[in-house]
């Protein structure tokens, strides 16, 4: 598989359930959190943020999920983190711990509401993290004709706005892992 459409992500792309969920679902494993970066962001990336009033100390989280079964890299993602729109137990998880969001979520049985911003397919010489600045990736994009993306937001009951907004880039060979999945042994 050398090309991958829409059609092939249709449910990722598209899903406002948890992401983590659905890759392990493809992988038949339960994929594992690596954090390239955590840190706090500065006044000027947060300028034209209209969550920089209501929470100015906002976490800048880079970090990708992977398959320990199948040793592959199935996702890359950026995130910005407003503590103060997180419930305490997920900002500790998260942010103190190192966890996975989606799995501290699913582990807490915590109640969220997504938003999906835009998803689609992106050029993979010309990718960005969730700052606009250029980005690369922890997963081979050579000879990829395009890299599947979702940007989200995710919001706790309780809180007036949401407390995660994210950018995830997905490996197009998880397809592969669904596709080994369903061939009979």
């Amino acid at each position: 598989m050398d090309q991958y459409t829409e059609t092939d992500f249709y449910e990722i792309l598209k899903s406002i359930e948890r992401t983590t969920d659905m890759l392990e679902k493809l992988a038949h494993d339960k994929l594992q959190v690596r954090v390239l970066k955590q840190e706090n962001l500065v006044d000027r990336f947060l300028a034209n943020d209209p969550l920089a009033r209501e929470a100015p100390c906002s976490i800048m989280r880079e970090s990708y999920l992977y398959s320990t079964k199948h040793n592959l890299i199935t996702s890359h993602n950026f995130a910005i983190i407003y503590p103060e729109l997180l419930p305490g137990t997920l900002e500790d998880e998260i942010y103190l711990k190192g966890r996975g969001i989606g799995e501290v979520i699913r582990t807490y049985e915590m109640q969220s509401k997504r938003m999906l911003i835009q998803y689609g397919f992106r050029d993979p010489h010309t990718l960005w993290d969730i700052l606009y600045q250029d980005a690369s990736l922890s997963f081979p994009i050579n000879g990829l004709g395009a890299v599947p993306f979702k940007e989200y937001t995710i919001q706790f009951p309780g809180f007036s706005s949401y407390g995660i907004k994210i950018l995830e880039y997905f490996n197009p060979r998880v397809l592969e892992l669904g596709a080994k999945a369903a061939q009979p042994q």
